[in-house]
């Protein structure tokens, strides 16, 4: 077994509090040819199923444009409001 040193251990250190913190928050809502893997973020909000496997929203995406990709995620329905005051989105 080799030594590599405190950086290797730092990069390493960084690179699991990265990961960690993407988990905590979901992916981004794009598209990757099997939905976007909920929950999952578009800007400042986070898409999310409830138990019902209602789509719900938490968090404030007004300034946020682009694409939202939603599909193949099982949604049976959406909670009221869920889509209101977001941004420019297609």
């Amino acid at each position: 077994m080799s030594r590599r040193g405190p950086a290797a251990a730092l990069a390493l250190a960084v690179l699991a509090l990265l990961l960690m913190a993407h988990g905590a928050h979901g992916a981004e809502c794009y598209f990757s040819g099997a939905g976007a893997s909920l929950p999952c973020t578009f800007g400042g909000c986070t898409f999310s199923l409830d138990a019902d496997q209602f789509l719900e929203r938490t968090g404030s995406c007004a300034d946020k444009s682009g694409r939202l990709y939603l599909n193949n995620e099982n949604i049976k329905g959406l909670r009221e409001g869920v889509f209101d005051n977001m941004g420019s989105c297609t």
